[in-house]
């Protein structure tokens, strides 16, 4: 898929040849906007103008908090905020716009200072008398919980700071967004400080979070155009300055890594096969081009769903090495490439945030004239640093018929094959002051057909991988014996099944996000850690 600048365009997916492809990752979306209850104040007779419309219970409830200054909080689970209503237009009071917003006798409000929380009275401790009070432990300890995402992507936010304002008391959020804290009394009546950079900082009152989990939803922090203006914006200058700063933001030393790794091909909705694995990788500094990474297996698990009646199966070769090989700041693809990328359109596509940080996007496209697979994509690039934070891209799907070859090996000579997408995704994340990298996808949709027949079978094959802990201190590379192939069909390895570690884990579907994975068995890969 990548290939070194000597290397000619008739190679240009030789690398990836049994590699999989990327249905972008679309992250869980269950939201709940802020929550919570109150008791009846003179803010319910406030006069509320609203117009016809046809529109989500978010929506509405943001439109009355524009008029009104007070924010809306509430669980999902409780309120289904993504539904849509019609209302007429009108000017009521806002007790009377929430009665048909929210069109549930069952729920109740309830006011903190500037917010609304919506709730369940039953489900809130003291709600009935107007208060909210915690239920505490035998040392007057209280616990709170709740996730911090992307207002509009609902994407978690890892690694968000969430604090007691004005104290020195405070967590991140884990890799899904979620945080929970641990408590005094005494601090019922303080703020909670959440804030993630290139986003507005919230200040929320900790009664908020009292005995139910909330959402909150960050909102990026749109800067002045002069603060970030470089030229005109021209996309060919902000990619030669990424290049130019790689030495600068990537780390030229080993690491050592611990990686979740899954695989997977379905037939129909169908898993034919599904593999997982926990890695400790050997991971090369991008200056050294020609030496590969390693890989140590420390758990793996397969799981196959094939009978007698399959007469066509697929396996994924090379899906490790493939993911490794997606780091392209190692492996320079064609279109960072300064001898390929004359063959290539750049056009800038606006600022953007991913992971918390805001970028330039950058799209590009191969020329018209090209007619051989190309990629068409966008690359990610930090505003300020300069730092290359991802890309997602894709085969040209004008011309993703010519690249079958590069796919699929061993093909039943009774069958005929054709790709339908082959699409990827990377991402680097900052850790102890350099980027390093963080989640990678690939996805391959093809279908299959028998000769002479006009049905086909359609199939989705994918790899993906997610580091966990990155570890700086003198990574040496991995003795042979230790270090395991990455250029074989894994699922076809000889693995040892442990059911300790994955103990009641059942496997998470591919187009759900890779994070869910790894949380549900955190405490079992903290162990590796503390072991090492």
């Amino acid at each position: 898929m990548f290939h070194p600048g000597s290397r000619r365009k008739e190679s240009y997916f030789m690398d990836f040849r049994q590699s999989v492809l990327k249905f972008l990752c679309m992250p869980i979306i269950f939201v709940f906007t802020l929550s919570f209850s109150f008791a009846q104040t003179d803010v319910f007779q406030k006069q509320v103008s609203l117009d016809r419309q046809s529109s989500s219970i978010y929506s509405l409830l943001n439109q009355i908090s524009g008029q009104t200054g007070y924010f809306f909080v509430y669980n999902t689970e409780v309120l289904d905020s993504d539904r849509r209503i019609r209302i007429r237009a009108g000017n009521r009071t806002l007790s009377s716009w929430l009665e048909e917003i929210v069109s549930d006798p069952s729920l109740d409000f309830h006011t903190i200072e500037n917010h609304i929380l919506i709730f369940r009275p039953e489900e809130i401790p003291g709600s009935g008398n107007g208060n909210i009070m915690p239920d505490l432990t035998e040392n007057n300890e209280f616990i709170i919980r709740g996730r911090v995402l992307d207002e509009s992507s609902r994407n978690p936010l890892p690694f968000a700071t969430v604090a007691i304002y004005g104290k020195s008391l405070g967590i991140t959020t884990n890799s899904d967004g979620l945080f929970t804290m641990k408590l005094t009394d005494e601090l019922v009546e303080d703020y909670l400080s959440v804030s993630y950079i290139g986003y507005k900082s919230h200040k929320i009152p900790v009664k908020l979070f009292i005995q139910d989990k909330l959402d909150v939803l960050m909102e990026v922090d749109h800067i002045a155009i002069e603060e970030v203006m470089i030229h005109y914006y021209d996309p060919l200058t902000i990619i030669e300055s990424a290049r130019n700063r790689i030495n600068k933001n990537f780390s030229n030393k080993p690491v050592y890594m611990l990686n979740f790794y899954r695989e997977g091909v379905m037939r129909s909705n169908r898993f034919i096969n599904y593999s997982e694995a926990l890695f400790q990788v050997y991971k090369s500094p991008h200056t050294r081009i020609f030496e590969r990474d390693q890989v140590k297996l420390l758990q793996s698990r397969n799981i196959s769903n094939t009978d007698r009646t399959d007469t066509l199966v697929l396996k994924i070769r090379a899906g490790i090495r493939s993911s490794l090989d997606l780091d392209f700041i190692k492996n320079i693809p064609d279109f960072l490439n300064e001898e390929y990328m004359h063959e290539y359109d750049f056009t800038y596509d606006g600022i953007v945030a991913i992971d918390g940080k805001l970028s330039y996007a950058v799209a590009f496209e191969q020329k018209k004239n090209i007619t051989e697979p190309f990629y068409t994509g966008v690359i990610y690039i930090d505003l300020e640093s300069f730092a290359f934070l991802g890309a997602d891209f894709e085969v040209h799907p004008k011309f993703i018929d010519k690249a079958i070859d590069q796919f699929v090996r061993g093909r039943n000579r009774d069958f005929r094959a054709s790709v339908d997408r082959a699409a990827y995704s990377v991402r680097y994340r900052y850790y102890d002051g350099v980027y390093y990298l963080n989640h990678v996808r690939a996805d391959l949709n093809l279908r299959y057909r028998k000769r002479f027949s006009i049905f086909s079978n359609n199939f989705s094959v994918f790899v993906e991988m997610a580091t966990t802990h990155i570890d700086t201190d003198n990574a040496q590379r991995f003795e042979r014996r230790d270090a395991m192939r990455t250029d074989r069909v894994f699922f076809d390895e000889n693995h040892s099944y442990d059911p300790e570690f994955w103990s009641d884990y059942s496997f998470i579907a591919p187009e759900k996000h890779i994070t869910n994975a790894i949380a549900l068995i955190e405490a079992k890969i903290e162990s590796y850690v503390e072991d090492r």
